[in-house]
């Protein structure tokens, strides 16, 4: 592995971490970007899948105490339909995690989990089904038939110096 492609690869595990914060990461326009550069295509998408399942649990974490701070400052934890709410969100709640890939609403979805405190055993498996269905259906539809069509091309690429 080339020094260049390694700064790569740890940029990426940052910027995937970063990701599901308020920052604006195009995590997929970089993944894209990557593969097209010629970084190894299942590598990028695992590291950047480790990235953003660490930022997503940092979100979660975040949503956890901010809520509780939240319950504690305000009287909304003693109405009834907040305790409603949040025992329907911990019915249902987690199934909602599948989406969690979906740019924004997955990020909103995550948050909301950790102010219902959602048990994070729970919480990270449904994550982790939600990350890896959006990543087949982003990478795995968009990403090799996209690769595919410019193998025909590979002849038209610049020579690499040596």
């Amino acid at each position: 592995m080339h020094l260049t492609s390694l700064g790569g690869y740890l940029l990426l595990i940052a910027l995937a971490i970063l990701a599901p914060t308020p920052i604006p990461i195009p995590l997929d326009g970089i993944i894209v970007g990557l593969i097209a550069a010629g970084f190894n295509a299942k590598l990028v998408i695992t590291i950047a899948l480790i990235g953003d399942l660490i930022g997503t649990a940092l979100i979660y974490v975040v949503g956890r105490h901010g809520g509780r701070f939240l319950e504690k400052a305000s009287e909304r934890r003693k109405h009834k339909s907040y305790k409603a709410a949040k025992k329907l969100y911990h019915r249902y709640g987690h199934y909602a995690l599948l989406l969690s890939g979906v740019p924004f609403l997955g990020d909103s979805l995550i948050f909301i989990s950790g102010v219902m405190q959602l048990p994070f055993l729970q919480f990270i498996v449904w994550l982790f089904l939600g990350k890896i269905l959006w990543y087949a259906i982003v990478y795995g539809g968009i990403i090799n038939p996209l690769f595919s069509n410019f193998k025909q091309f590979h002849h038209l690429r610049r020579p690499k110096i040596v």
